[in-house]
């Protein structure tokens, strides 16, 4: 199929685009652009062109699916985008799943997809799949992770108490989480309050949970203190490995019962040398 530029009136034949990246983008650009030749154009090698086309409001929305995942923002700013909404009552049903993880990071995604996808009837693991996805994605926006943080599923909710950008308030309201490995995480994490640590000694549930309580660097030296006379080896070894134990705390340590809290304590004294 030929096609013409409405300017200069010269048939552009597409075999022959990519050989002018910016012209061809500019014809991608176009609103007189027909629906074949933005579809012939979402093929080209040139980021550049794909990026138009998905902002063209004239290109088919089955290609537009398609370049979702690879410019979501584009995805959602294209005028088509409202129209979806209608024409698609639950959208996130039709956009392929591949194209939802990005699309759910955007900051300006709008609230009514990202709550059909994490209120998604479907009992398929897929939808979980990507929001835990979503949920461990180091650019995911802490909004997002709010929301993620009391998702249904605890693989979410794990992800979310990993995230090396989840905030200081969620990893606090995760604190009370049912789950303990999501405790045990929000006890790992750099981001974890002294307060919410402090919240976590009260946990009796786990060992674990105490364990990365008195490894944090965080761990004020009170719960240290009460840390080290914990009845569980592990607990004392890790009171007994951190750098901020009192000397004091250490040279009791250095007479516990167990050969591992005693190799702990003098690993820790020749780390300090």
């Amino acid at each position: 199929m030929t096609h013409f530029n409405a300017t200069q009136r010269q048939p552009l034949y597409p075999e022959n685009m990519n050989n002018d990246v910016e012209r061809t983008r500019r014809i991608a650009q176009s609103e007189s652009a027909s629906p074949q030749l933005l579809q012939h154009l979402s093929l080209s090698q040139e980021p550049l062109v794909r990026e138009a086309v998905a902002a063209n409001p004239n290109t088919p929305i089955e290609t537009l699916f398609k370049l979702a995942r690879e410019f979501p923002e584009q995805f959602l700013d294209n005028p088509v985008f409202s129209l979806l909404a209608l024409e698609y009552p639950n959208l996130v049903d039709a956009i392929p799943k591949e194209a939802l993880i990005p699309l759910l990071r955007c900051d300006r995604v709008p609230d009514f997809l990202v709550q059909q996808a994490l209120n998604h009837p479907s009992a398929s693991r897929a939808y979980a799949v990507f929001r835990e996805a979503v949920a461990s994605d180091p650019y995911t926006p802490t909004s997002k992770l709010d929301r993620l943080a009391i998702d249904n599923k605890k693989s979410v909710r794990i992800a979310v108490a990993k995230n090396p950008n989840t905030l200081a308030s969620t990893l606090k309201q995760l604190a009370t989480d049912k789950e303990s490995l999501v405790r045990i995480a929000v006890a790992k994490h750099l981001n974890t309050s002294a307060s919410t640590l402090d919240q976590l000694v009260t946990d009796k549930e786990l060992s674990s949970v105490l364990t990365a309580v008195a490894k944090h660097f965080k761990t004020p030296i009170p719960i240290l203190e009460r840390l080290a006379a914990d009845k569980n080896t592990f607990v004392r070894e890790a009171v007994a490995k951190n750098r901020n134990t009192l000397a004091s705390t250490l040279e009791r340590l250095a007479a516990d019962k167990e050969e591992l809290v005693r190799k702990a304590v003098a690993q820790n004294r020749d780390r300090a040398t």
